[in-house]
C-alpha cells in the first residue's frame, strides 16, 4: 500500500485551534465510527443491499476527509461509486461484486493503521 493514508494538512486546523486534547475524543468517535460502518458494509454487501452501501460509505467518506484520513476517504468513495453504479444499473451487474470486495478488503485494511497516524499525529501536536 503505498497511498498516504492521512494528510496532515486537514487535521491541523482543528489541533491549532482547539488542541490534541479536544481532538482526542474526535479520534475516539471516528475509531468507532469506522468499525461500526465497516460492520454495516460488510451486511450490506452481503445482502446487496446497494443503497446502505452508498448511505454508509457516504457517512464514513465525509467522516474520514474531515480528519484528514483520505486513504479511508478514498476507498469509502469508491464503495459509493461502485454502488451507485449498481443501483443504476441493476440488471447489468447484479450479481458481479467483483470490484467491491477488493475496495471493501482495503478499508478493512486501513482502518487501524489510519488511527495509528491520526493518534501520533495528535500526540505529537504541540500543545
Amino acid at each position: 500500500m503505498t497511498d498516504a493514508l492521512l494528510d496532515p494538512e486537514i487535521l491541523a486546523p482543528l489541533l491549532e485551534i482547539a488542541g490534541p486534547d479536544a481532538v482526542r475524543p474526535i479520534l475516539v468517535q471516528f475509531e468507532a465510527q469506522i468499525v461500526e460502518k465497516q460492520d454495516a458494509i460488510a451486511r450490506a454487501i452481503d445482502r446487496r443491499d446497494f443503497s446502505g452501501l452508498r448511505a454508509h460509505a457516504h457517512s464514513l467518506k465525509g467522516a474520514a476527509a474531515s480528519l484528514g484520513a483520505i486513504g479511508v476517504a478514498k476507498i469509502a468513495a469508491q464503495l459509493e461509486l461502485d454502488a451507485n453504479k449498481r443501483l443504476v444499473l441493476a440488471d447489468a451487474i447484479e450479481g458481479d461484486l467483483t470490484d467491491i470486495r477488493p475496495a471493501f478488503e482495503r478499508l478493512r485494511l486501513v482502518g487501524t493503521p489510519t488511527i495509528a497516524q491520526l493518534r501520533a499525529l495528535v500526540d505529537h501536536a504541540p500543545r
